[in-house]
């Protein structure tokens, strides 16, 4: 469990200090997310990982329902991806659709 960001959420300077931290965290992780996005070798790992996650396919498995809940939690951590991709850089998932059929003609 993390520490809270304030311990008196009463104390105005706390609860300043504690939003500059988290808006500092989130530039970060901007960053971060647009500099996976911005690299060609980080969207390919980015694709991958998407299909890993099945996020293109159904979950169903009919003959067996714990691997529809094993996949759909796979499905899960797709999504979220395919959501950050969307927030950071929303033309990125073209980019690695037309990148990985680049790949796959070759």
């Amino acid at each position: 469990m993390s520490e809270p960001l304030v311990k008196d959420p009463g104390d105005k300077e706390q609860v300043e200090k504690a939003e500059e931290k988290e808006r500092l965290r989130e530039q970060i992780r901007a960053q971060a997310w647009r500099a996976i996005l911005n690299s060609p070798d980080g969207r390919q790992v980015l694709q991958e990982i998407l299909q890993r996650c099945g996020v293109w396919t159904n979950p169903y498995d009919p003959t067996n329902p714990h691997n529809t809940d094993f996949r759909c939690g796979e499905m899960n951590v797709g999504q979220f991806l395919l959501k950050q991709i969307d927030v950071f850089h929303a033309d990125a998932l073209w980019q690695m659709r037309r990148e990985e059929t680049k790949r796959l003609e070759a």
